[in-house]
């Protein structure tokens, strides 16, 4: 299950509403793509390689208007959005473009040719969203 945390940017000492929203996101153990996010059309900004455990992989971004049927997110060249060679305890800028208008989320885990790649163990994420 996705958990949310949404946190205020202070300015000047005086909270104001949310500027980004963070949701944590599980690839089980034998699994290459993580359970949906309602980003709700926000743009997904960035992911946080939280996990140790996680491999240098390339992270994919599938996305859905109904939460139900997913498309693979590519740029207007028709190559899948990716962020290339993801390793551990590193946070990247996603490639927004085509992540703008999803309502669902999902991220895959890819190898260096683009096969979906299986976790050996469970790995979490954190996709950040801008409001």
């Amino acid at each position: 299950m996705a958990r949310t945390n949404a946190q205020a940017v202070d300015k000047g000492g005086m909270s104001s509403s949310p500027r980004r929203v963070f949701h944590e996101v599980t690839i089980p153990e034998g699994a290459s793509e993580s359970e949906p996010i309602n980003v709700g059309g926000a743009a997904v900004v960035g992911v946080y390689v939280t996990s140790p455990d996680w491999p240098e992989a390339n992270i994919a971004f599938a996305v859905s208007m109904d939460g139900e049927t997913y498309y693979l997110a590519c740029e207007q060249d028709g190559s899948p959005a990716i962020v290339e060679g993801a390793i551990a305890g590193r946070a990247y800028v996603a490639p927004i473009a085509p992540l703008l208008a999803s309502r669902f989320v999902k991220l895959i885990a890819l190898d260096e040719a683009a096969v979906a790649l299986a976790m050996d163990v469970e790995v979490t994420l954190t996709v950040v969203i801008a409001p």
